[in-house]
């Protein structure tokens, strides 16, 4: 079975389930279960607000429902909501019935053993750190960093779907076809944030102290075949040429939208506006 097909049959996973309104609570008629495929990746209070809609048509006229209050049992023990709900099952469905019979309370919340709080809001901030600390053991937090707050977003929206999202990290496979850019193999395809600003900093004060050389070097009355004075032939040891040519094709050719880990070897044609600026500006610096 291939990575994909893991993937997918993970997400497909459901637990048969069958709610029912506690007896302590006073209703106008009987209140009948409500069954549900629940996800195993879920979370309860993702669940909860259908399981509600159910039961509020047996409660008392005027009688409100405090979301705060509603948890969830299982043979007597209150169930985290903190925790998938596919953990829950394995651990407290000892006898592997189905489907699993769950009790709903809408008052008495036990503090004493469940975090207070259960809401959409608070499971997601739960599982955005759950996220980043399972990426900090495995690839100390590597992944969770590089990701935008967008694809965070995607990946939350994704959970409550029920569906999986592409992974944000990997890198779309480059066409066969598809020509390489002229940057350096040898340098990483994604630079950080600083690094690139400093780098473009630095780019343009000497593109700017080369026009104001050219500037006030002109002469008008100068023959028309006199060439304008070109750069310095050298740069500082520590930004050699191919560098700041590399930084130029990366941010020319790189599309604002890319994943933030693609290569900018793999991205798609640029347009013939980039392509002249790259290769003025790759003369410029090239050129002794």
């Amino acid at each position: 079975m291939e990575e994909g097909d893991v993937q997918s049959a993970v997400w497909r996973g459901r637990v048969p389930s069958c709610f029912s309104l506690s007896p302590n609570h006073d209703t106008s008629r009987e209140a009948e279960p409500y069954y549900v495929m629940l996800p195993r990746l879920g979370y309860l209070p993702l669940v909860m607000d259908s399981v509600l809609r159910h039961f509020v048509k047996s409660l008392p006229r005027g009688e409100e429902v405090r979301g705060e209050e509603v948890w969830v049992e299982s043979d007597g023990t209150a169930l985290k909501w903190q925790y998938p709900i596919g953990l829950l099952y394995d651990l407290h469905n000892t006898n592997s019935t189905l489907p699993w019979q769950l009790t709903v309370h809408l008052k008495g919340f036990p503090r004493g053993e469940l975090l207070e709080g259960p809401s959409r809001e608070a499971m997601e901030g739960l599982f955005m750190s759950a996220l980043k600390e399972a990426d900090c053991l495995k690839h100390r937090g590597h992944l969770m960093g590089e990701l935008q707050r967008k694809e965070h977003k995607q990946l939350w929206l994704g959970l409550l779907n029920g569906e999986p999202t592409s992974s944000p990290t990997s890198s779309p496979t480059s066409s066969p076809t598809s020509s390489p850019t002229s940057s350096p193999t040898h340098l990483p395809p994604h630079l950080p944030p600083h690094l690139l600003t400093y780098l473009l900093t630095y780019l343009l004060t000497y593109l700017l102290t080369y026009l104001l050389t050219y500037l006030l070097t002109y002469s008008p009355t100068s023959s028309p075949t006199s060439s304008p004075p070109h750069l310095p032939p050298h740069l500082p040891p520590h930004l050699p040429p191919h560098l700041l040519t590399y930084l130029l094709t990366y941010l020319l050719t790189s599309s604002p939208t890319s994943s933030p880990t693609s290569s900018p070897t793999s991205s798609p044609t640029s347009s013939p506006t980039s392509s002249l600026l790259t290769y003025l500006l790759t003369y410029l610096l090239t050129s002794s």
